[in-house]
């Protein structure tokens, strides 16, 4: 439910967006297909690898791909693990469309 609120989300601010609910699908998919995401929005806590790993991962195939984490939990992100993993920007759930909208923005203009 939450996965399908997040991808309605996206589409309503007009992005084209690829709802997965497990990780290790996720990986699965950007690993085949790299070059077709401009951003990965994942949760700090899913089934198989956490977001973290799953930004771990995606940053080794493709340095640039800018992640969002989101989490319920008051996740304090430090400088390393940032800079390690790719994530970009760190959203507290639950997450506000415009918020939402705005750390996007603010993600892939930086990107660009």
């Amino acid at each position: 439910m939450v996965a399908e609120s997040m991808q309605a989300m996206l589409i309503r601010l007009g992005y084209r967006a690829t709802a997965v609910l497990d990780s290790n699908q996720a990986w699965h998919l950007f690993r085949e297909h790299p070059q077709d995401f401009d951003l990965v929005v994942t949760d700090l806590t899913m089934p198989g690898l956490t977001g973290i790993e799953l930004a771990e991962r995606i940053n080794c195939l493709r340095r640039e791909m800018p992640v969002i984490l989101c989490s319920g939990y008051n996740y304090l992100s430090d400088d390393i693990t940032m800079s390690r993993t790719g994530i970009r920007a760190v959203i507290k759930k639950p997450v506000n469309i415009a918020v939402l909208a705005e750390i996007m923005r603010q993600v892939l203009d930086r990107a660009a």
